[in-house]
């Protein structure tokens, strides 16, 4: 997705819709796939802290925008104000933004 932050060329890269459309364009004329040139990036306990996690014992937490969610770097458990309550496999960080924006929240992530 455009904005998703993923490795391209051995490099952290947030995707945008040049990237995406490049990617397409490539697969359409000529079979090769740049998508092999992608790969993601793995959720770390660091990723989480420099994106406002707090340390627990067993897991990291955040509050933000009503939603309280826990993480363990391999699952999100979301839990809203209203009740809802989500659990997600989250082991990349493209994933961990996807749950953010599912969520309503629209959260610029630090690497």
């Amino acid at each position: 997705m455009i904005g998703d932050w993923v490795i391209m060329n051995n490099s952290p890269h947030q995707l945008d819709a040049g990237d995406l459309k490049n990617i397409f364009a490539n697969l359409e004329n000529d079979g090769k796939d740049d998508a092999r040139y992608l790969s993601p990036i793995p959720l770390t306990s660091e990723i989480l802290k420099k994106n406002g996690f707090k340390d627990g014992q067993f897991f990291a937490e955040l509050y933000i925008q009503g939603w309280h969610i826990i993480s363990d770097a391999h699952n999100l458990c979301m839990e809203c104000e209203r009740g809802w309550h989500m659990n997600i496999q989250c082991r990349c960080v493209h994933e961990l933004q996807h749950a953010l924006k599912l969520c309503g929240i629209n959260k610029e992530i630090s690497l």
